[in-house]
């Protein structure tokens, strides 16, 4: 079964906050320093990902999904994504609907060094100024922008816990996506011409006044 474009992108948003962060966290490995899990499992994931348990690591959630209502008139909405001819002729082309959709992500770094959360956290809030936009390429040719917000940092971390398990800090943060869905591509037709006739009524007989033809090519 293919991917779906809503796991494509949860990857590539983890993929983003890892490369945005792993070098102040000292992470070094993507597949063993990431994981798309929610908080309560994600320590068990990465012990088990790493055969060890370490506490350095980033952990991302996608925690709802809801309809965009607010964007729902907009051109791609309404008339999708139209995309490479499938003819010689030029009449058939492809299109892509798509559905707007609001995303809710919340993303976790783990660390036992409490100045690089604070460091990460500063990041975190400048992140929008930069690169507000999480850029993807849909079938891996038409490129895609998903708006990116941001809100309050938490800190989540299990103080209370610190005699039995070991102490280690824990920082969580929302990031929101203004998505889109997007479905299989279909095939349809094009119009390539378009002829357009006046006539005269007034007489005993229609009488042609005026025609024009528009023809349209790629």
């Amino acid at each position: 079964m293919a991917d779906t474009f809503l796991k494509i992108i949860d990857q590539a948003l983890l993929a983003a906050i890892y490369a945005k962060f792993n070098t102040t966290l000292g992470i070094t490995s993507y597949s063993q320093d990431t994981a798309l899990m929610p908080k309560d499992v994600a320590v068990r994931h990465i012990a088990e990902k790493r055969g060890k348990n370490e506490s350095e690591f980033i952990s991302l959630w996608r925690t709802g999904t809801g309809p965009a209502y607010n964007r729902q008139r907009t051109a791609v909405a309404r008339r999708g994504l139209s995309a490479a001819y499938t003819s010689a002729g030029k009449t058939d082309i492809t299109t892509i609907k798509a559905v707007p959709a609001d995303l809710e992500y919340r993303v976790w770094f783990w660390s036992k060094d409490k100045d690089k959360l604070n460091q990460i956290t500063q990041d975190y809030f400048f992140w929008r100024q930069t690169a507000p936009n999480l850029s993807l390429n849909y079938n891996g040719t038409y490129p895609v922008e998903l708006y990116m917000t941001y809100g309050r940092v938490e800190d989540e971390s299990p103080i209370e816990m610190m005699y039995d398990k070991g102490l280690y800090f824990v920082v969580g943060m929302p990031i929101n996506l203004e998505g889109w869905l997007f479905s299989v591509p279909t095939t349809v037709k094009t119009v390539k011409k378009i002829v357009v006739t006046v006539y005269d009524e007034e007489g005993e007989e229609d009488i042609e006044i005026f025609k024009h033809t528009e023809i349209f090519t790629a």
